[in-house]
């Protein structure tokens, strides 16, 4: 199927860009190879429903590793920052006070 093949095309060209965790906030990049880890198109008729079949499993798994591999680079940025943060409030010796204005 031209559009099955055209999509696959398109999700191998992203598996090979590095993408920043900036560039996936500020466009619908992420939402859209989330939407094709469940792509099942409709069959076609008089078309070969194997072939047809094999090429969506192939548009699913390039998706679903698309998906995996920026969700880890998100999760990776979030730590990062999650420990700069920790460093900056133990230097400073913020932790007391952050925790003193959430008691009140």
């Amino acid at each position: 199927d031209f559009k099955s093949s055209l999509i696959l095309k398109m999700l191998l060209t992203l598996e090979r860009i590095p993408i920043s965790v900036a560039v996936l906030k500020e466009t619908a990049w992420g939402k859209a190879v989330s939407k094709l880890s469940k792509y099942a198109p409709p069959p076609r008729e008089g078309g070969d429903a194997d072939k047809d079949a094999a090429l969506a499993r192939r548009v699913v798994e390039s998706a679903e590793k698309i998906k995996n591999r920026w969700q880890a680079a998100v999760l990776q940025e979030q730590a990062k920052a999650e420990e700069a943060a920790d460093r900056i409030r133990a230097k400073f010796g913020m932790e007391s006070i952050i925790r003193g204005r959430a008691l009140r």
